[in-house]
């Protein structure tokens, strides 16, 4: 059993983590090993984790969403604007634009019938549903 000093005593690691171990900011034990800090807070390593998937988090690489760590994909999935024509993330660098109240890959911005690309074009509307002036009909 190792000893370690601390303000001039010499406590059993027992001892030491009683009194002077950091407190995990997940389950409140005792931390006596490497740990990770994180928004002031100091963690096991293995509770570091999503709080959303229960991924082990990178110290490096998370995001705060509610007060909770969440990892990237999970922030993904929860914060990002998504497109209306394909339901999928509209991604930092990815090219999109609104219309019809609405964020759209500007692939996905295209005629409900024959896919023409809408983009810069004048476009006729029926819900959500955009379509080119060869089938204004269909939106009327």
């Amino acid at each position: 059993m190792g000893f370690v000093e601390e303000e001039g005593q010499l406590y059993c690691s027992t001892h030491y983590k009683e009194f002077f171990a950091p407190l995990c900011g997940k389950c409140n034990e005792p931390i006596a090993e490497e740990s990770i800090i994180a928004n002031d807070l100091q963690f096991h390593k293995h509770c570091f984790l999503c709080a959303k998937c229960s991924c082990q988090l990178d110290p490096n690489g998370y995001h705060l969403w509610e007060g909770a760590q969440i990892c990237d994909t999970c922030f993904s999935k929860t914060m990002s604007t998504k497109c209306i024509g394909c339901d999928f993330p509209i991604e930092p660098g990815d090219r999109w634009l609104e219309a019809l109240n609405c964020a759209w890959h500007t692939e996905c911005f295209c005629c409900a019938v024959c896919q023409a690309d809408l983009e810069g074009q004048p476009f006729y509307a029926k819900g959500k549903k955009p379509f080119c002036k060869n089938h204004k009909k269909q939106a009327i």
